[in-house]
């Protein structure tokens, strides 16, 4: 994915991508502290229901709206 960093301009629809944008300004980076890497997918160790809420509906939003 970060071979493809320049092709950003061309999206066209909402994206959610974990840290391939970082410092760019149309980019909405979140932080979580103190959870770990699996912290929203369930079934994974590390998985933290309440933190994952909140992630978890932004993504389903941007999906919506394509």
């Amino acid at each position: 994915m970060g071979e493809h960093v320049d092709e950003v301009g061309k999206i066209t629809c909402p994206v959610s991508f974990q840290n391939a944008f970082a410092g760019r300004a149309n980019a909405d980076i979140r932080v979580y502290p103190g959870v770990g890497h699996n912290f929203s997918m369930p079934r994974k160790q590390g998985y933290d229901a309440a933190v994952a809420k909140e992630p978890r509906a932004r993504v389903l939003g941007c999906f919506k709206g394509m």
